[in-house]
């Protein structure tokens, strides 16, 4: 049911959202204690992972899965389908 896959999208991407404006927060009270830098941890929390959907991710991952292809790790390709949650 597209309505329900609507619905779960649309509470995992308010979470999302809610977390990435706790980030500093998150930071200081878990990257603090496990000795890991917090300029580091703000780094790659910020600015390398990246939780968006865009056309360019798209790509990437439809060439990811025609590389797995190639190697044998997959024995089809299936088409790319995304749900709008808008």
């Amino acid at each position: 049911d597209h309505e329900a896959l609507r619905s779960i999208a649309r509470m995992l991407d308010h979470q999302r959202r809610h977390n990435a404006g706790r980030l500093d927060r998150l930071i200081h009270d878990r990257a603090v204690p496990r000795k890991w830098p917090i300029d580091l941890a703000g780094t790659y929390l910020k600015d390398r992972l990246v939780f968006d959907w865009t056309p360019d991710r798209a790509e990437a991952m439809e060439y990811f899965w025609s590389r797995a292809h190639a190697h044998g790790l997959l024995d089809r390709i299936r088409p790319l389908r995304t749900l709008d949650i808008r």
